[in-house]
């Protein structure tokens, strides 16, 4: 199940951001494609993930000067957020958060590395990095994204493997908002916790509030990376203390996907009553409270 996150009017905002980024990016004569969320949405989707709603790109890194010339130069803005990200946007085509540090619709740019034989991707925040044979990048090709033609990887499957290594599973709604920023207020699926516990025998099941909405379960597993409770919320979110943060997603009727907003994505796997697997390879114990 998801939910469409976009209206008829903001799609065509973002398809015409996404043509008037393309002219941009074409001008400079560089190797540029669709990437993260946005190439899967035109290599499953034929455009837009429904409930997707940025746009991202990659473009070599060592070309990000001229990107940030070029832009000027034609009224847009720039903004460099680290080694690897850049946001563009065209303060004149702004639905959304006028006069903030950048308005929406906006252009993610990811900036890759390259060397003679690969080129090197980073995802999940700068913590990973996808490396793909070049042969498998180029020659680019195009692909229909909505009413646009746009260039995607050579094997989109290959570079999608990486950086979302279940994107042939159907997903869930994502609960993030980019063009205010912030979460949604409601969930977008309601999630029957008491099935995943049932599922996760080891999982405490409790309540915190009166209301359905907010059941959870407490995850008090030991894990290699950190300890402590990992709540999972009925919107889909999940929450540790200490500030991490991220959502889940089913796995068919046998696991779990943990996307962590600042982390790299995990895997619980039901093994039997007294185990729980991160990855295939990495058993570590569960114990419930």
């Amino acid at each position: 199940m998801f939910t469409d996150r976009m209206n008829d009017i903001e799609k065509q905002s973002l398809y015409s951001v996404a043509e008037q980024a393309g002219e941009l990016l074409d001008s400079l004569g560089y190797p540029w494609w669709l990437s993260h969320g946005t190439l899967l949405g035109a290599w499953r989707h034929q455009g837009v993930i429904p409930w997707d709603d940025d746009l991202d790109i990659a473009f070599p890194r060592e070309r990000v000067s001229e990107l940030e010339a070029a832009a000027n130069a034609k009224g847009w803005r720039f903004r460099r957020l680290g080694p690897f990200l850049a946001k563009i946007w065209n303060p004149q085509n702004a639905l959304y958060r006028p006069g903030a540090d950048w308005t929406w619709p906006f252009a993610d740019i990811t900036l890759y590395d390259e060397t003679s034989s690969t080129i090197i991707v980073e995802y999940m925040y700068h913590r990973s990095f996808a490396v793909v044979d070049k042969d498998l990048v180029l020659p680019l090709q195009k692909v229909p994204f909505g009413p646009l033609a746009l260039p995607v990887p050579r094997s989109p499957e290959t570079l999608l493997d990486q950086v979302y290594p279940y994107w042939r599973i159907q997903p869930t709604s994502s609960n993030f908002n980019h063009r205010t920023e912030s979460y949604y207020q409601e969930p977008t699926e309601k999630r029957r916790i008491a099935d995943l516990a049932q599922d996760f025998p080891l999982f405490n099941v409790g309540s915190l509030a009166v209301d359905a909405a907010s059941e959870l379960v407490v995850y008090h597993g030991e894990h290699p990376n950190w300890a402590g409770p990992v709540h999972f919320y009925s919107s889909g979110r999940m929450g540790r203390p200490g500030g991490d943060e991220g959502r889940f997603e089913r796995i068919g009727e046998h696991g779990l996907a943990l996307f962590w907003d600042r982390w790299p994505p995990e895997v619980l796997i039901r093994k039997d009553t007294d185990s729980a697997y991160r990855d295939p390879t990495k058993p570590f114990p569960l114990h419930p409270r």
